[in-house]
């Protein structure tokens, strides 16, 4: 409907590269008790797996996390 486009605003959802969530995965890690590090590749093939979607990502981080205790 060409009324509601005229009152919007774009915002650009376009998922980021794997590796731009890679801070914030290590950071969730570490608050979730994580004791031992993953190396890059690993977490690039879970965020990569989930396709962009942020709830998943952290959802597989939150499972990673038990493992890494």
């Amino acid at each position: 409907e060409q009324g509601v486009k005229s009152r919007s605003h774009l915002i650009d959802m376009t998922k980021p590269p794997a590796a731009a969530w890679l801070a914030r995965c290590r950071q969730v890690l570490g608050d979730l008790g994580a004791r031992r590090l993953v190396s890059d590749g690993p977490l690039i093939a879970i965020i990569e797996a989930c396709d962009g979607d942020a709830r998943d990502i952290m959802i597989e981080m939150e499972k990673l996390a038990r493992l890494l205790r």
